[in-house]
């Protein structure tokens, strides 16, 4: 128990925007992983709704963003960081989060995984066919921004 206080110090010190620094200060520590591979890893959860969005359409819209910027792996071992995005339907309503996990060493070296970077958001969508496009866009548009921002951080080291 007490080599998970200071990782799980290291982990809050890391999801919060640490004061003082700046915006790119902040998301260099939130994103920075040497230009590494990312892996995915989509949960779709559904109760009450008859939308048709299902997780081999979030994998397959994601894990091709992913592919087109030339950071996925599909092997776990490779990978130096995870995409998670989990998006959660109930009847209209869905919440959608998409998180970068990585690997994180406190000062005492012990090493573990930690959230760094996260973005969510709510909103409600108008049926089966149309509401699962809606949110496939949503998620989608914000996996770009999570790209853009990504690249941008680790620039130096895709080169």
């Amino acid at each position: 128990m007490n080599k998970l206080i200071p990782l799980i110090a290291l982990i809050l010190l890391v999801a919060v925007d640490a004061r003082g620094q700046s915006d790119e200060e902040s998301l260099r520590l939130q994103l920075y992983t040497g230009c590494g591979r990312i892996h995915l890893l989509v949960n779709v959860g559904i109760e009450k709704s008859e939308i048709s969005l299902t997780e081999a359409r979030v994998t397959t819209t994601v894990r091709s963003k992913l592919r087109g910027a030339r950071i996925y792996t599909s092997d776990l071992a490779e990978a130096s960081a995870g995409l998670i995005v989990s998006i959660r339907v109930l009847d209209n309503a869905f919440r959608y989060d998409v998180a970068l996990m990585k690997e994180v060493t406190d000062i005492y070296g012990n090493r573990g995984f930690a959230l760094t970077w996260i973005v969510d958001n709510i909103g409600t969508h108008s049926g089966r066919d149309t509401g699962a496009q809606f949110i496939l866009n949503a998620i989608g548009e914000q996996v770009d921004r999570f790209i853009d921002q990504y690249l941008e951080v680790n620039e130096d080291a895709c080169e």
